[in-house]
């Protein structure tokens, strides 16, 4: 009996959910800055931006998030004269801030994973992008956690989200030193699928959805909280009568997923 109980506790702790690594700090803030943020991409990218605003003010940020992400959208849709051109939402929105996050998803004009120029058309369409961002507008791009759509891994969606990926986070920031990357890899598993974690309360907390590729909202609220890290040096001017510090800033197919929010369980 004794050594069933142990084979069944140890079976149990080592199904326990890995510890959640590090988190990133988000330091408060007095300043007289109120950046406006415009968040672009797909269902990911409009699911963790709809968490920026509330980190940023939490902090003591002022900012005005605009919402422009478009689920089920592509890097392609997004070039001039495309379904959602962000020549023109930066033309008539001018931010201060822009994130985007694109997981690689075929796109509304066409270019499907089957086209053998999908890497190709889409990489450059990424550089595309890029370059409409004007030189005073900060530029955060966050790397998409592992993940293969409907969990179909080896698929042909998983061949091109491989290299997609690799692209992004080993080239894109060589071609285009303006772009800063948030790799949301860094607390969500690296190159393994980890659905779940061990948070700091103690407790399993799913961070990824059934589909493996959307996150949670618990997990949406960790994306959420290393985009922001990333982006609060930007809010620079301070508090009235002190002189600013100087500082310098780095940066570390497709339905949309449920709405359905759990309070968080994470600081700040």
């Amino acid at each position: 009996m004794l050594a069933f109980a142990a084979s069944t506790l140890a079976a149990c702790v080592s199904a326990r959910p890995p510890a959640l690594g590090q988190l990133p700090t988000i330091s408060p803030y007095g300043g007289a800055d109120c950046l406006d943020v415009r968040v672009v991409g797909d269902s990911i990218a409009q699911f963790v931006g709809d968490r920026f605003e509330s980190r940023l003010e939490a902090s003591g940020r002022c900012t005005h998030v605009v919402q422009a992400g478009q689920a089920g959208s592509g890097v392609v849709d997004w070039l001039p004269g495309g379904r959602f051109d962000l020549a023109r939402l930066l033309s008539a929105e001018q931010p201060d801030v822009v994130f985007a996050s694109f997981v690689g998803n075929e796109s509304f004009s066409g270019l499907t994973w089957s086209n053998p120029t999908w890497h190709t058309q889409t990489t450059a369409a990424a550089l595309a992008l890029v370059d409409l961002i004007p030189a005073d507008v900060a530029l955060y791009w966050g790397l998409p956690a592992k993940g293969a759509w409907r969990c179909e891994w080896g698929s042909l969606n998983d061949q091109r989200w491989g290299p997609w990926h690799a692209w992004i986070r080993d080239t894109l920031p060589v071609l285009r030193p303006s772009v800063h990357i948030v790799d949301w890899r860094t607390l969500f598993g690296g190159e393994t699928f980890q659905p779940a974690f061990t948070f700091p309360d103690g407790q399993a907390h799913d961070v990824r959805l059934p589909d493996c590729v959307h996150f949670s909202a618990d997990g949406a609220d960790l994306a959420a909280l290393l985009a922001v890290a990333a982006m609060q040096g930007e809010w620079t001017a301070a508090p009235p009568g002190t002189t600013a510090p100087t500082t310098a800033t780095t940066a570390p197919p497709d339905s949309e997923p449920s709405t359905t929010t759990t309070p968080s369980t994470l600081p700040g």
